[in-house]
């Protein structure tokens, strides 16, 4: 895979490289990038890999991470040798995609609504018996394309479905586990598909803060439980395979861990986490969640902790009036939908030294498409010229503004890259 001039953060000399020949390189974050530039620490993501496999392991569960949040095969096959069960997708593109690169065990976390993807997903599963897929739905109608395109196909073997659970003004899936076992009981009658279990995403749910968002959380787990139980005693679970309860957030997968493991269904459930942006963690909502889970859960502090993988370096490059500086990065380089990003790091050109900065010294007060408009709080050294690195919060609108992320070790060598396909 070449790389070229759309590639941002890549040194001039790159031109005509390819991906692989940039590991090698001897490039250094702070000496040899063009910035802005989005970098991983190599150390962060393995350690992220660790801590989750090892609380999937601890408490018995699957982990199937949502591929969406880096859209990096080369992540993928981390994760996957790591131990991950599959990966999750919403998107036909994400499952050709993750089919492209051979992954074989795969959970459409969405509502396939076209009869033409059904018929691709059928061919895909006649063409290869050991491909996996299970796929969402939320209605007779949805779940009558899956099986209609199997029928058509000639697929020998029923499409996996997981009856999706929702909440009241949120997202899809249907309002209640009544609900859910009316629609189990009209799918149980096409051959051409096998109610493999229940799922739901919490993450939807009103509240405003996560401790706000707790009970409604709770409520819906438990709600998905009963739907589980209702569908288990009318005996409509596909009785081949272990029945799947699975959500999908990466805030409340202690709390998802916690009812799934205690529904009564006749056997032991098959619980699958679905999180995604545990890989690289950040540095603003998924690290106020993490504290969050701690604090419910002691036990999960034992393994350690997530830490933030992702920064955004750029360079100060105005400082127009007292009070305020513009940087070189903005809403084409950084999440901005959930909060605005942070300076949490500096490079003044004249040390060299990187430099933590105290919470509150800056504040970025919006992004325009290349800039940063940033308030200077307090007095500072750093001058035009300087580099500053970003935390951010929500990253999986951090890399899909970048078709390469630098992987890098502590000391700013650049010891990969990593190509995204969004």
């Amino acid at each position: 895979m070449r790389i070229g001039a759309g590639d941002k953060g890549l040194p001039s000399r790159s031109e005509g490289m390819k991906l692989g020949d940039i590991a090698n390189a001897g490039w250094r974050l702070h000496h040899d990038l063009q910035l802005p530039a989005a970098v991983l620490r190599r150390s962060a993501i393995e350690n992220n890999a660790i801590w989750m496999q090892r609380f999937a392991e601890r408490f018995g569960v699957a982990l199937c991470p949502h591929g969406k949040t880096t859209m990096a095969p080369q992540i993928f096959d981390r994760q996957l040798r790591d131990g991950a069960w599959g990966l999750s997708c919403a998107t036909m593109a994400h499952l050709r995609l993750y089919r492209r690169f051979g992954v074989q065990r795969i959970i459409f976390s969405n509502q396939i609504a076209s009869a033409e993807a059904a018929a691709w997903l059928a061919r895909e599963m006649d063409a290869d018996a050991d491909f996996e897929a299970t796929i969402f739905i939320d209605s007779l109608a949805g779940a009558e394309l899956l099986a209609d395109a199997a029928q058509m196909v000639g697929l020998s073997r029923p499409i996996p479905v997981l009856v999706e659970i929702g909440v009241a003004a949120g997202r899809t899936g249907v309002r209640g586990a009544d609900t859910a076992l009316a629609l189990a009981r009209a799918v149980a009658r096409r051959r051409e598909l096998a109610i493999a279990g229940v799922a739901t995403f919490e993450g939807i749910v009103a509240g405003g803060t996560d401790i706000g968002m707790e009970p409604n959380v709770d409520a819906l787990l438990l709600e998905t439980v009963r739907a589980a139980e209702m569908i288990a005693a009318d005996k409509l679970f596909d009785p081949t395979r272990p029945v799947m309860l699975t959500a999908g957030g990466s805030r409340f997968f202690d709390m998802v861990v916690r009812r799934f493991k205690a529904a009564r269904i006749g056997s032991d459930p098959l619980v699958v986490l679905r999180s995604g942006c545990y890989i690289s963690h950040d540095s603003i909502q998924y690290e106020l969640a993490f504290e969050r889970l701690l604090e419910r859960n002691d036990e999960a502090g034992i393994q350690g902790r997530l830490q933030n993988a992702l920064e955004v370096w750029a360079e100060i490059q105005s400082w127009p009036e007292p009070g305020w500086m513009f940087v070189n990065l903005g809403r084409r380089d950084i999440s901005y939908d959930a909060h605005l990003p942070e300076i949490i790091l500096a490079r003044p050109r004249l040390s060299g030294v990187i430099e933590r900065i105290e919470p509150g010294a800056f504040a970025v007060e919006r992004l325009s498409d290349q800039h940063a408009h940033v308030a200077v709080r307090g007095a500072t050294s750093l001058g035009i010229g300087d580099q500053v690195g970003f935390g951010v919060s929500h990253p999986c609108t951090t890399f899909d503004k970048w078709r390469t992320l630098f992987e890098v070790d502590d000391d700013g060598l650049v010891v990969d890259a990593i190509a995204t396909f969004f």
